[in-house]
């Protein structure tokens, strides 16, 4: 599903630093979440200073990511809903570096320009 914080096609957006976001009311079940990524990759820039994409797979481990929440509800209510599936059946090795952070003093998520052709490698 296409959000707003990530709405162009064939990248992922990476912010050096978080912006504030909310999810519209819907039907399906959704809590803002960010994942932090501890790299020494350089990607590649945008038109806003601190915004990258980056158009390949990230793989991602319990020692180099974190998940942060921007509340209690929503990280139980993930977790809680986490606990069936079987594609989230790791979840317990990331227990430590999931987090609720409190993100009110944030800067509005800016208007990002990046067309890029899906890569075929």
């Amino acid at each position: 599903m296409t959000i707003p914080e990530n709405g162009i096609e064939n990248v992922t957006l990476l912010y050096e630093k978080p912006f504030v976001f909310s999810r519209p009311k819907s039907d399906v079940e959704d809590h803002p979440m960010l994942i932090e990524l501890q790299t020494d990759i350089d990607f590649h820039p945008t038109n806003v200073d601190g915004v990258y994409y980056c158009d390949y797979t990230i793989y991602l481990d319990p020692w180099n990511t974190s998940f942060i929440f921007f509340d209690e509800n929503a990280l139980r209510t993930t977790l809680s809903m986490s606990d069936s599936s079987l594609e989230t059946k790791l979840v317990n090795l990331y227990r430590k570096k999931i987090f609720v952070r409190d993100f009110s003093n944030m800067h509005p998520t800016p208007q990002i320009k990046v067309e890029v052709e899906l890569s075929n490698s």
